[in-house]
């Protein structure tokens, strides 16, 4: 069942639907272009299930090695990371150490070598990702989603209403 919903505080309906499982499609703001998701055009999910990596690649039709990467609040990197924060991991450029104490906490972003490839939403940022990684995390104690580019195999990442409206047709009620 796809299902449109009007109401005053989305972040925490979303959360709650993430939480329970559901694949949360998002788009918002400007376009993006490129080969990353950078919480504009995005498929979001609950990381701590590795099914949902499993449900992705197949919304996606993707090799399931393939991975897929958290995006996270900037204050919270240093919780689940080892390795020094960088700039380029605003854009999902740059790999990281995933801390073992949350390796299994978060199998659906974690490489089989222990890394991440993570994005990091700064403070500064005025994308609204940040009201629902907060009221996921407050649901939770995970302070990531995956995150993967809002489009399926072949397509680029959608670039208009009508665009998004097709995935959603497309996937069905995988979402």
């Amino acid at each position: 069942n796809l299902k449109t919903m009007i109401i005053q505080n989305p972040e925490f309906q979303i959360a709650e639907d993430l939480k329970s499982g559901k694949i949360v499609l998002w788009y918002w703001g400007r376009d993006e272009i490129g080969p990353r998701a950078l919480c504009n055009r995005s498929i979001l999910a609950d990381p701590r299930q590795y099914n949902t990596v499993t449900r992705l690649n197949k919304i996606k039709d993707r090799e399931q090695w393939r991975p897929l990467a958290p995006v996270l609040l900037e204050e919270h990197y240093g919780l689940i990371f080892d390795s020094k924060m960088d700039e380029n991991m605003r854009y999902m450029l740059v790999t990281s150490k995933v801390k073992d104490s949350f390796k299994n906490k978060i199998t659906g972003v974690v490489h089989s070598d222990g890394t991440s490839r993570p994005q990091i939403i700064e403070e500064s940022s005025e994308n609204p990702i940040k009201k629902v990684l907060r009221a996921f995390s407050d649901k939770t104690d995970c302070p990531c989603l995956i995150n993967t580019s809002l489009n399926t195999f072949g397509e680029p990442i959608a670039f208009s209403p009508n665009d998004l409206f097709k995935i959603m047709f497309q996937i069905g009620t995988n979402v």
